[in-house]
Parts: structure tokens; sequence; C-alpha cells
């Protein structure tokens, strides 16, 4: 069976693809437009009409008794075809300016950064900067307004994808599954897309690698500075690890691992006596902490960073004799942790972070614009 041939867009076509919804302005500008013309030879008829009097009555002037009328209808028709036109060339230049903007989205390269750390920020904050169209994905609304920092009135809902736009950024919060995010991938047509989420978020990184890989979009990964290895901290392969170690201890437990694993450390003997669990200050990080036990003052909701000062005040609060936290290098105030676990005499257990590849900041940041000036 014979393949169908394909329909070639008109100019007409491509240009109603860019408008979008402001096509029906350019259509009431044609409309306008053609009505002013037709209301800008009124006047002529009047001025004929003028004429044809000021001929009948010559040479007795005096008897002609509609020239005023004539005349002001003339002056009427003439004015209000000028304001027909203007209403033509409001309504044009409104899609005009919506085709111009469409069509520099559409010509520029499109780059996807999946954030939610400090480095995903400030990434964002770069390469904003860049000819490029920048999609940036977080995994809650509270991310996505962390992340804007213009005021409500410069901001817009695309309706075309979905995200809060300002300027060349379009944000989007919400979870993605590896499908999802493949489909969304190649909804808006990305060209690139860089890994900023945490080191600690593998499954996350796994699902972004192969949306990447199933949908041929390049990758890169970001990796963040590590720390430097003290030998005065506890080290521990994983969260469950480090809850077999803090079972076996007697005292007080801060726990600063975040609250997608707090289930585990349930399995620690008298947990909800000795252990104390500082979140995330959402709504679904309380809900599922009070669900398993941490209530009361052994929950601590709020948002990072956290000062020296601040972990150490929060050490004395709990009385804690056990930090346990990631090693999430210094953008997630590993550093500040360490500092007030040895002020306070806290023995800290932190989560090694796992080996993956990737690229340091600058790297990343010299590797897209190189990009996008091909």
């Amino acid at each position: 069976m014979a393949k169908k041939k394909e329909t070639k867009q008109s100019p007409m076509q491509r240009l109603f693809v860019y408008a979008g919804k402001y096509k029906y302005l350019t259509i009431a500008s044609w409309i306008f437009a053609t009505i002013s013309a037709f209301v800008a030879l009124v006047p002529f008829y009047f001025i004929w009409r003028i004429i044809k009097e000021v001929l009948y009555v010559a040479p007795n002037y005096a008897d002609a008794e509609n020239l005023s009328a004539y005349g002001w209808s003339a002056v009427g028709f003439a004015i209000l075809s000028m304001l027909i036109y203007i209403g033509a060339l409001i309504c044009s230049h409104l899609s005009a300016f919506r085709v111009q903007a469409n069509m520099r989205v559409g010509l520029m390269k499109h780059i996807l950064i999946f954030a939610g750390t400090t480095e995903g920020r400030e990434l964002m904050e770069k390469i904003k900067h860049f000819q490029v169209e920048v999609f940036v994905s977080v995994a809650t609304e509270y991310g996505k307004e962390c992340l804007l920092k213009e005021p409500e009135k410069e901001r817009t809902v695309s309706t075309k994808h979905g995200e809060v736009q300002a300027g060349n950024l379009n944000i989007i919060a919400g979870r993605m599954k590896e499908v999802e995010m493949k489909r969304y991938m190649e909804k808006q047509a990305i060209d690139l897309v860089v890994d900023a989420t945490h080191p600690f978020a593998r499954e996350v990184t796994k699902n972004i690698r192969t949306a990447c890989r199933e949908a041929g979009i390049s990758y890169l990964r970001l990796l963040r500075n590590p720390s430097e290895k003290d030998e005065g901290i506890c080290y521990v392969s994983s969260v469950e690890e480090g809850v077999r170690f803090l079972d076996k201890t007697e005292g007080k437990i801060l726990i600063t691992t975040g609250s997608k694993e707090l289930s585990t450390y349930t399995k620690i003997r008298d947990y909800q006596d000795r252990c104390y669990a500082r979140v995330l200050s959402t709504k679904e990080a309380v809900e599922e902490s009070v669900k398993l036990g941490f209530e009361g003052d052994h929950l601590i909701a709020m948002q990072g960073p956290y000062s020296e000062e601040m972990n150490t005040a929060l050490l004395h609060h709990v009385q804690a004799d056990f930090l346990i936290t990631k090693e999430s290098g210094n953008a997630g105030g590993f550093e500040e942790k360490v500092r007030a676990a040895v002020k306070t005499g806290t023995t800290l257990v932190v989560v090694e972070r796992p080996e993956e590849e990737g690229e340091s900041f600058e790297e990343v940041i010299e590797r897209v614009r190189q990009w996008s000036l091909q």
C-alpha cells in the first residue's frame, strides 16, 4: 500500500501555528482592516454630494442647505475609519508579538534541568543568560517557588507546556516516572538534559538516564564537589547500615537524612523516644513523618540551608548523642553539620555518597555554553 504523501504546510498555516490562540486576533485584524477600507470610501461620497449641491445652486450658494450635514458626515466617517483601522493595528501587533515570541522559542535550543539542589538553582541562573530555552523540573511546588525570583506579575502560565514561565525559564513541579520523563522531553523537543538532582537520588538519576537514552537525547550529570574524609566520623554505606549501627547504641539521635527513608529508623529500639527527625517543611513530608510516629518535639520541620550555629543549637536542644546525615558536600551544608557535631561532642554518622560518573559545575557550564553556540 502506497504511503500517503505528507501535505506541506503553507506559509499561512505555519503563521497560525506560531500565533497559537492569537491567530483569532490575526483574522480579526484582517476583518477590521477590510471594514476600515470600505468605511474610508464613505467620506468621498459626502464630498461628492457637497460638490453636486454647490454646482446645482450656483451662483446662489446661499440656497445650499445640506453642506454642513454632508461635511460633518464626511468627517465622522473618516474618524470612524481611522478608529477601526487602529483596532486592526492593535490586533495585528498583539498577534505579531506572540508569533515573534513563539518563533524565538521554536528556533532556540531547548535544555531541561532536573533540579532540586543548590547546584541546580545556580546552574539555572547561569544558563538562563545563554541563547537557549530553559526548562526546569523540580519535585514540589515549594521547590518551584524557591527557584522563581520574579514577582507574580512577571510570570505567566504556559497553555502549551503547562509550566510557569518567567522570561526564557519554564519551571514545572511534580515527580515524574521514567515514561513521563520521556514523554515530557519529546513534547518539549528537548535537545539536552542536565541531571542536577541530589547525589543520593539514585533512582531518579537512573530514570533520567534511561529516558534520555530511549528518547535519543544528550545527557550530562552534574556532580557535587566531594567532602574531605575525617577520621573522627563513622562512615556507613547506606541508611540501613546506619540504622543497624545506631540500634546497638544508647542515647538520642538527630536524623537529617530526609523523610523518604524515615521508615527505616523505626527499626531502632525505642525510636519514638530516642529519635528526632528534621525534615522539609512540606505537607507530604510532615504527614508521612507523623504516620511513622515522629511527632511533637521529635519532629522538626524546616527549610535549609542550615548554618553551623543553627545545627549547634538544634543538637543542644534535643541533647543529641548521635547525628546521622548524608555526605551531601559543601552545597548541601555538610561541613556545617561536621563543625556543629565537633563543637557539641556529638558522634557523626555519615552515609557515604554513591560513586558515579559525571562532570563538575564549571565543566557543565562550559559544555552547555559551547553547545548553545553550535
